[in-house]
């Protein structure tokens, strides 16, 4: 028997589900939309609703270890340009949150 999609899903660690969470929003379209043009846009440049919650929840404070960790995998070009600039953005949030908690 193989296992579904949410079975599988279930045993990814949280940082890897966040990032498919992210990858099924950036590859939805919608009608009349291009896949190649929602594509082009990267999540961080998205105005998409499902583009931009998918992120935010990837970059949420809380995951800065997870990501950082995350970053020192082997990846493409894409992928290390997208994790890099999820560090990037998960830092910022996370120095802000520190800020405001002084």
């Amino acid at each position: 028997m193989t296992d579904s999609i949410e079975q599988i899903y279930s045993r990814m660690p949280r940082i890897q589900q966040l990032w498919v969470d992210l990858s099924r929003a950036h590859h939805a379209i919608c009608e009349g939309e291009s896949i190649m043009e929602r594509l082009a846009i990267p999540p961080w440049e998205s105005t998409d609703p499902m583009i931009t919650a998918a992120w935010g929840e990837l970059t949420a404070p809380e995951n800065l270890d997870d990501l950082e960790k995350w970053g020192e995998s082997n990846m493409n070009g894409q992928t290390r340009e997208y994790t890099n600039k999820a560090i990037e953005v998960c830092r910022q949030r996370h120095k802000s949150e520190l800020e405001q908690a002084d």
